[in-house]
C-alpha cells in the first residue's frame, strides 16, 4: 500500500505519519525540513526569496520522488504535490517583496503541479486527507490565510486526481484507528 498524508502545514500530517509507521510496520517517506534553499545555508523561510523557495520546492521533489521510489510500500508524510502548494500559497498570502510575485514563477509552479497531480494514481494507492482542526500557535511560521491557501490547492487537485481519499479527524488515536481500520479492511 502506497499512502500519502495530504493537508496542510499544522494539520498534524508529520504526528500521524510516524504513529502509523510505528503501528504498522509500513516504510516512512520523510524529507529534510522545509528550510535550507541551498543544502547547508540555513535560511527561515520568511527570509527566503520566492526563487530560494522554488528551488527548495524542485529539491524537496526531487527527495520524496526518490524516497517513494525506495519503498514497496510506505506511508509519504505529505506528497508531490505539497511542495508546490507551498510555492503558490506562498504567492497567494502575498509574503514575497515587491517584484518578487512575476507571472513566470506563478506559472512555472502551477505548471510543475498540474503534471503532478496528473500522475497521482500511479504514485499512489490512497491519499489520507487530514483536515486543519485545530488553531494554529501563535508562534506558528505561517499565517491562517497561508494555511487556507494551502488546503485549498491541495483539496482542488487531490478531488481532480481520482486516487481513492480517506479523511481523517479527531484526536490522534481517532486517526491512526480510522487509517488502521481501512488498511486492515483493504488488505
Amino acid at each position: 500500500m502506497r499512502l500519502a498524508l495530504v493537508g496542510a502545514h499544522g494539520a498534524g500530517k508529520t504526528t500521524l505519519a510516524n504513529a502509523l509507521a510505528a503501528q504498522t510496520g509500513i516504510s516512512l517517506v520523510q524529507l529534510s525540513p522545509m528550510r535550507d534553499p541551498r543544502p547547508g545555508q540555513r535560511k527561515e523561510l520568511a527570509d527566503c526569496s520566492s526563487e530560494e523557495i522554488c528551488q527548495l520546492a524542485v529539491r524537496r521533489s526531487w527527495e520524496r520522488v526518490r524516497g517513494e521510489a525506495r519503498a514497496g510500500a510506505f506511508i509519504s508524510d505529505g506528497s508531490v504535490l505539497h511542495e508546490w502548494a507551498y510555492v503558490l500559497a506562498r504567492l497567494a498570502d502575498g509574503r514575497v517583496t515587491e517584484g518578487e510575485a512575476d507571472p513566470v514563477l506563478r506559472g512555472f509552479a502551477e505548471g510543475v503541479a498540474t503534471d503532478t497531480w496528473t500522475t497521482l494514481a500511479d504514485r499512489y494507492d490512497l491519499i489520507v486527507w487530514v483536515p486543519v482542526e485545530f488553531p494554529l500557535p501563535l508562534d506558528a511560521p505561517i499565517t491562517t490565510g497561508f494555511q487556507a491557501a494551502l488546503e485549498s490547492y491541495l483539496n482542488s487537485w487531490v478531488t481532480a486526481s481520482g486516487v481513492p481519499v480517506l479523511t481523517v479527524r479527531g484526536s490522534l488515536a481517532e486517526r491512526v484507528s480510522t487509517v488502521a481500520y481501512f488498511l486492515r479492511e483493504a488488505s
